[in-house]
């Protein structure tokens, strides 16, 4: 005979635990009674609010509010029994929760219901969102945020969370019609300094500046983010267009530390910002892995424009990728970074259409790279040129200029770059522009149209000062320089610098004038 387990028959004898977890889930029932209890859904039944287990109950936006009318109900713990509609909750009578003298440290669960209709607009509000300042202990989990405008001239301003001052935020999904700050401005918060965001998805919507700020560091998930962790977050958007502002990234505006990993972000429209501009991070100082990336154009009007991160130093950076049609800006220009500072790199990849430039320092991968980073098993694809003004140096397939850093890669895996074509004035090559005090290994390069220069021209190395090149190899199509320094693999080799086991092809070597110095393998060459 079947039947159903631990069902209750007739005659048996219901627990004790079985009336407390039927009682439990009676208590967190919106029902009228609920709805019209006060300043809680279950305040009659006198819950302690002291964990999870006993939690206040939320059925309504305006039990919702009383949170914040009393510092004594910010180390308590809530869950939301129905969905929450904020319509009704003006702007000037939304009491914010938590301060900069007691953060809000207990707990508020989502319980996925439908929280929307979120419309604030503050003159001044900083550290504002729905949670104002989030600290150690506290927890925020299964929101679901459906429909959220708020604006603001203030900073450390989100749509979750002003402060992250510690805690978690997880298991959520947040959907804005607009955020709008000025400094350190995010969807999930606006200043982030410890605790951890894990799995997350958000949805910026489609429209241009749906996230926009007034001064820098704005970040589709954190504006300025100090240190703590952001894992296992799902990005979608439409257009950041903030040309005149510095720190745009579609994740992070600024990290200057704590660790990012397990990324995936896709916006249909571009990125613009005036510096440190980056499809990730704009400006970084944190570890990123697997942080995968998707846009259209990124755009700079001066300088530190990448596409993954704008401005890196010291971050590693491993396992991630960036996919794009074209990258624009002034100087210090890259498909992966604009401008490192030191640092580990592997495992990355690169594909878009065009760079462009206006000045110089750009480069497939990075545009500037500076002191002992080193970059291994990472790859460039090119599907079109490189091109800049006429006047621009340190253009590189790779890398623009590589100051006194290996580059070094694993026999099987090397990195390497395939394009078009790359245009310039000095110090132009097809891995890179000048490479100073530099190790490069087994670098690969594959070019099918032409590198047009004015001197200092190489396949792989324009010019090479005290670097140190082996088993390397550049197959280009044409080769052009218009006064001197022109070679199949280096244009220039300085003294102190040896090649070894490294390979040159290419169909056609031209030099419209000039002293000459042009070679198949390396066009002006000093005793090494």
């Amino acid at each position: 005979m079947g039947g159903c387990l631990n069902q209750t028959k007739l005659g048996d004898t219901i627990s004790d635990d079985q009336l407390t977890l039927a009682n439990k889930r009676k208590a967190y029932e919106c029902t009228s009674e609920a709805i019209a209890d006060s300043p809680f859904g279950n305040s009659s039944k006198f819950p302690t609010g002291n964990n999870f287990d006993d939690p206040f109950l939320i059925c309504t936006a305006d039990q919702f509010n009383r949170i914040g009318t009393s510092t004594s109900y910010w180390n308590k713990f809530f869950i939301i029994g129905a969905d929450l509609n904020f319509l009704f909750i003006p702007s000037d009578h939304f009491n914010q929760i938590g301060n900069d003298e007691v953060n809000f440290s207990g707990g508020i669960d989502g319980n996925n219901k439908l929280l929307h209709n979120i419309r604030f607009v503050l003159p001044v509000a900083d550290n504002f969102g729905l949670i104002s300042y989030l600290g150690a202990g506290g927890v925020l989990k299964r929101f679901n945020i459906q429909s959220a405008r708020l604006s603001s001239n203030s900073s450390n301003f989100g749509a979750l969370v002003g402060s992250l001052l510690g805690g978690t935020i997880k298991d959520s999904t947040i959907k804005i019609n607009q955020v709008s700050g000025q400094n350190k401005v995010g969807i999930v918060a606006g200043y982030m300094n410890s605790g951890t965001i894990d799995n997350l998805i958000i949805d910026a919507g489609t429209s241009v500046n749906n996230l926009f700020g007034t001064g820098s560091s704005i970040g589709g998930v954190v504006g300025e983010m100090d240190g703590g962790t952001i894992n296992n977050v799902t990005f979608s958007g439409g257009t950041i267009d903030i040309s005149d502002r510095d720190r745009v990234g579609m994740i992070v505006g600024t990290a200057n530390g704590g660790t990012i990993l397990n990324i995936k972000g896709t916006m249909t429209g571009n990125i613009s910002g005036r510096r440190y501009t980056g499809g990730a991070v704009g400006y970084n100082k944190a570890h990123l892995s697997n942080v995968k990336i998707k846009v259209t154009d990124i755009t700079g009007n001066i300088d530190s424009i990448g596409g993954l991160v704008g401005y890196n130093e010291n971050g590693n950076i491993t396992n991630s990728s960036i996919e794009m049609n074209n990258l624009k800006g002034d100087y210090s220009i890259g498909g992966f970074i604009g401008h490192n500072k030191s640092g580990a790199h592997s495992n990355n990849s690169v594909k878009l259409a065009s760079i462009t430039t206006s000045s110089g320092y750009v480069g497939g991968y990075i545009g500037h790279n500076e002191s002992s980073g080193t970059i291994e098993k990472s790859s460039v694809v090119l599907s079109g040129n490189i091109t800049s003004a006429p006047e621009s140096d340190y253009i590189g397939g790779f890398i623009g200029r590589n100051n006194n850093s290996a580059v070094t890669m694993a026999l099987l895996n090397n990195n390497s770059v395939q394009l078009v074509s790359l245009t310039g004035r000095n110090y132009l090559g097809g891995f890179i522009g000048h490479n100073y005090k530099g190790k490069v290994t087994s670098a690969l390069v594959s070019m099918s149209g032409q590198l047009n220069g004015v001197q200092r021209v190489g396949g792989l190395i324009g010019g090479n000062s005290q670097g140190e090149i082996y088993t390397s190899k550049a197959e280009v199509n044409s080769l052009n320089a218009t006064t001197s320094r022109v070679g199949g693999l280096i244009g220039e080799n300085l003294a102190l610098s040896p090649v070894q086991r490294s390979f040159a092809k290419t169909n056609n070597i031209e030099m419209d004038a000039g002293t000459g110095e042009v070679g198949g393998l390396i066009g002006y060459n000093e005793s090494n």
